[in-house]
Parts: C-alpha cells; sequence; structure tokens
C-alpha cells in the first residue's frame, strides 16, 4: 500500500468511494476509511501541509497513533520470597498470594510466578510426608 497515494486520492478526490481507493492503492476498503478518518482529525487541527505529503515517515507519524504498551508487572522481590519458601510446608500457591497481597497491582498471575520462581529457584515443592502404609483417603477416615 502507498500511503502517499492514499492520502492524495483522499484529499484531492473525495468523491471516490472506499472501494475504488482501495483498488487503487490496494488496500482494504476498511483501510481506506480509517485513514479517511484519520485524515479528518488531523486536518480539522492543522492542515496538512505540502511538506507532510512528500515525508512519508512524517506522514504515518502525524496519522498513526503509537500503539498501547501494557503495564509492567511489579517485580518479584527473590529475597522475601525466598525467605516464604524456606518455611516448612510452604507451598508456591502460598508464596504468590503473600506477594500479591504485599505488592501494588498489577502483580503477576500464579502460573507466571510459578514459572518464574522455578527458573530462579530451581525446583521448589513441599514435600508432605506421609506414613508407610496410610493413604489420605484411609487416614481421612480415620478422624
Amino acid at each position: 500500500m502507498n500511503l502517499m497515494q492514499l492520502i492524495s486520492l483522499i484529499l484531492n478526490h473525495p468523491e471516490l468511494t472506499n472501494v475504488r481507493i482501495g483498488r487503487l492503492c490496494r488496500a482494504s476498503s476498511r483501510t481506506v476509511c480509517r485513514y479517511r478518518r484519520r485524515v479528518a482529525q488531523a486536518t480539522a487541527v492543522e492542515p496538512l501541509s505540502e511538506l507532510d505529503l512528500s515525508d512519508e515517515q512524517r506522514l504515518r507519524r502525524r496519522l498513526n497513533q503509537p500503539r498501547y504498551t501494557p503495564p509492567t508487572k511489579t517485580a518479584i522481590d527473590w529475597a522475601e520470597t525466598e525467605k516464604v519458601l524456606s518455611q516448612p510446608n510452604v507451598t508456591l500457591r502460598d508464596a504468590w498470594e503473600n506477594y500479591r497481597a504485599n505488592q501494588p497491582r498489577p502483580h503477576l498471575s500464579c502460573s507466571r510466578f510459578r514459572r518464574k520462581v522455578r527458573a530462579r529457584l530451581g525446583r521448589t515443592e513441599t514435600r508432605w510426608t506421609r506414613k508407610p502404609g496410610i493413604d489420605s483417603a484411609s487416614e481421612n477416615s480415620l478422624l
């Protein structure tokens, strides 16, 4: 798609439809409609000068908005996480809940937190000790 040709057709031939301009510029009619709207908004504030129409990069910067960048997630406090995980019978879920409670939003999801902790600290699984010959179902029935 040639943006310069597209903009010049939109400005100089308002009688042409979006489909016709799209066929001439090898762009979809929706793209033409979007640029027609952007040109109308840009010219309402300040008219497009000859300098803008001669420089394609400058024209792209003027008509295209920067992409949305989501906010960065709150970093993990590794000292606190290691301290929590060193306690007996603490799972990664418990460490994540502690991280989430102590950190402002946006925080990491539980699965992403687990992946990062395992990548940095290695396997951190809590081993629940069971007595031999007694499974958890029969243990619960004895209570």
